[in-house]
């Protein structure tokens, strides 16, 4: 289907920039920080989640399940959100298409580039 073409394009493109380079830095002070909360039994994330963080366990239950499937290098720990931020795209490509028209949802889709 011809009307998918642009869509399809864009959605290649930011998986492109979201996963090029993914594994190739070290991880930062936060990223550190949720590695640690990760490794181990489901036990043991909820308790340094318990006594470390303040945000709500989600992120880090995502990131436990994804590591047990993939592992703990740098390009895993990333995957997982990079993965959430390819899907974002479309989503926010569906919901604009719904309020403004193919359109608009292109363009929307675009601004969803991430520019680092």
């Amino acid at each position: 289907m011809r009307r998918h073409l642009p869509l399809t394009g864009i959605v290649a493109v930011a998986a492109l920039l979201r996963l090029i380079g993914l594994g190739s830095r070290s991880l930062w002070l936060d990223e550190g920080a949720e590695y640690d909360a990760v490794r181990g039994s489901l036990g043991l994330l909820f308790e340094r989640i318990a006594n470390r963080e303040s945000t709500p366990p989600l992120s880090y239950l995502y990131e436990w399940g994804s590591t047990k499937v993939i592992g703990t290098s740098e390009f895993a720990l990333r995957l997982p959100f990079a993965l959430v931020g390819i899907a974002l795209v479309l989503v926010v490509y569906d919901a604009t298409r719904l309020l403004a028209g193919r359109r608009a949802a292109r363009l929307e889709a675009l601004s969803e580039f991430p520019f680092v």
